[in-house]
């Protein structure tokens, strides 16, 4: 299994750049996290000689090593805003835009240099769809390269083919306190690279999203101190995506990126255990106890109509 490195640069704001500069002003900065004595550092600087050289000296290259300007995470926003002309940035900043690079960090698929090296060869099949969804955030890839291999270990003996992997723990996180009178009911929901968390409980209840493949929590909201039992959703609603919750007497929505709060509506009951359903601009909910009463809300949170019947499951 390989990881890798994209170098990076906007196209447009190049060209931009050269439309209103004379050549012998023309200057290409570029941002790399890694010192220059690394490997990537030491390519940049080839990188470096062989553009000033073929520019008879009209395009200056100048390296911005280890962080000086950005960090690797900042690097894909600064080059797609035409902030900064060029960087390198770990193809993993783009796990988010494009879930696609996942497939270079799926075990034992890319096992030898062989296979690395077809997949990101310019033009290749696996690479080109690639490069065409980045350069939508605003960047084109100039080039990829290797940054070392990932080691997977395991204190039960080696792990060399996926039938190894059987029965393995991949992690384990540990959210918070969970006192609640029946236990835990709630569904986990997967969202883009999350998996998000309900945990409504009388110790303090909480929704959190996690990363999916390392288990490091992206955001964590509180939730009021309540035993309810719904299951949280994420729903394209009112344009936009929604993570809708009942419980608590009302109906909450946020954000699944961020965690932050949209709206809230107070309505329902305490506990719920029924998931919320949408249309296109209307969400409906149900419970529960010790209340009863089914909603039928607006995009924007609106109390549209309600009635006193009741969907829940004691």
């Amino acid at each position: 299994m390989k990881q890798f490195l994209g170098a990076i640069g906007l196209a447009t704001a190049l060209s931009l750049s050269a439309g209103q500069s004379s050549a012998a002003d023309l200057t290409l900065r570029i941002s790399l996290q890694l010192p220059l004595k690394s490997h990537l550092g030491e390519n940049l600087v080839l990188f470096k000689d062989e553009v000033e050289k073929t520019s008879n000296g009209e395009i200056a290259v100048e390296i911005y090593d280890s962080a000086q300007l950005y960090t690797d995470k900042e690097v894909p926003a600064a080059v797609g805003a035409g902030s900064i002309e060029m960087g390198v940035a770990s193809l993993t900043r783009y796990y988010g835009d494009v879930p696609a690079v996942d497939i270079f960090y799926q075990p034992f698929l890319f096992d030898t240099e062989e296979k690395v090296r077809k997949a990101v060869a310019k033009g290749s099949p696996i690479r080109g769809p690639i490069d065409a969804a980045i350069a939508e955030t605003g960047s084109t890839v100039l080039w990829w390269q290797a940054y070392g291999g990932a080691i997977m270990l395991s204190n039960g003996g080696p792990l060399k083919t996926p039938a190894d992997l059987e029965g393995k723990k991949v992690w384990q996180k540990e959210l918070g306190a969970f006192n609640s009178k029946f236990g835990y009911a709630p569904s986990p929901l997967l969202y883009k690279s999350f998996v998000i968390i309900a945990a409504d409980n009388r110790g303090g209840g909480y929704l959190a999203a996690l990363d999916r493949k390392t288990g490091e929590i992206a955001w964590r909201v509180s939730r009021p101190a309540v035993s309810t039992y719904s299951s949280p959703v994420v729903a394209y609603v009112g344009g936009r995506d929604q993570l809708l919750i009942s419980g608590c007497d009302k109906v909450a929505s946020y954000d699944p990126a961020t965690g932050k709060e949209i709206w809230s509506t107070p309505c329902l009951a305490e506990a719920t255990c029924g998931t919320i359903v949408t249309s296109d601009d209307k969400i409906f909910a149900s419970g529960g106890y010790p209340k009863r009463q089914t909603v039928c809300l607006s995009a924007e949170g609106k109390l549209l109509w309600s009635n006193e019947t009741k969907i829940y499951e004691p």
